[in-house]
């Protein structure tokens, strides 16, 4: 691609992409696309798609296509944009609400958490993220979903993070551990961010940084035993409260803490018959 297409052009080939019934037409506009995204000037055309917001389908490729970029071309960015883009990206997750798209906000928090992997140098990223999307703001869905990921990108294969880079992190989130499960414990008392609480605690058990002393007074692991064990727990969170029982099954192997072992052994035993009396039910 060797000019900047205008945002408008970008606009009417996704409208091709998802509304024309012309098969050929649909394939002409998905390979313009990914041209379009493998070129340089997609930094810039998916902030001014975002900023426009004119429909669900072209804020989605914007935003996937802000996260691929991040994701795969970041490094070739010059260092001088990296705080535009760090600005630009925290500044459309604070205009995201209770209205957006779920694949959206994903893409978003995805591309954010990755960006934080991948900047060194923004070392107070959590205490920032906090302030701009941390309670009473209605942001509290993208904040969840960044601190979720977060942990979970760490290993991912498609950033090239060295094992400094990846050890220097880790250290980060250890470190800030104590504001992020007391933001959680907050938090989980509200039924709306339940699953969304455990889900993303457990991926901060899981990635070790939550140190095992703290997990028998932790109000979330708490909520999730409860849930285990409550006869009318919502699927969906009576799966994220089992996902974050195996994580501290795994460390318990690795680690020595006797107390939480009885404890969480006693939980797990007490599950099967509370699920046979269910099934009775």
């Amino acid at each position: 691609m060797e000019s900047a297409p205008s945002v408008e052009a970008v606009v009417q080939a996704v409208s091709s992409l998802y509304t024309n019934p012309d098969p050929e037409v649909k394939q002409g506009a998905s390979r313009w696309l990914t041209s379009l995204q493998q070129s340089v000037y997609a930094w810039t055309l998916s902030d001014q798609l975002l900023q426009r917001n004119a429909d669900v389908e072209t804020c989605y490729f914007a935003a996937q296509t802000m996260r691929t970029k991040i994701q795969y071309s970041f490094h070739a960015l010059p260092p001088a944009s990296h705080a535009s883009l760090r600005t630009s990206l925290l500044s459309h997750l604070t205009q995201l609400n209770s209205g957006t798209s779920g694949k959206i906000l994903t893409q978003l928090c995805l591309a954010m958490a990755d960006l934080i992997l991948l900047m060194p140098e923004w070392s107070t990223a959590l205490s920032e993220l906090m302030t701009a999307l941390g309670p009473p703001t209605a942001h509290t869905p993208a904040l969840l979903e960044v601190l979720l990921l977060l942990p979970e990108e760490v290993d991912s294969r498609h950033l090239r993070l060295g094992a400094n880079r990846r050890h220097q992190v880790k250290q980060m989130l250890s470190a800030s551990h104590t504001h992020i499960t007391q933001f959680l414990s907050t938090v989980i008392s509200s039924p709306s961010h339940h699953g969304s609480c455990v889900k993303c605690y457990s991926s901060w058990l899981s990635l070790g940084v939550i140190p095992l002393d703290s997990v028998l007074t932790s109000p979330v692991m708490g909520a999730a035993v409860a849930s285990l064990h409550a006869p009318h727990t919502p699927p969906d969170l009576h799966e994220a409260a089992t996902d974050c029982i195996i994580p501290l099954l795994a460390r318990l192997e690795r680690e020595d803490n006797e107390k939480l072992e009885a404890s969480t052994v006693q939980t797990v035993q007490a599950l099967g018959p509370c699920e046979q009396a269910d099934e009775a039910q």
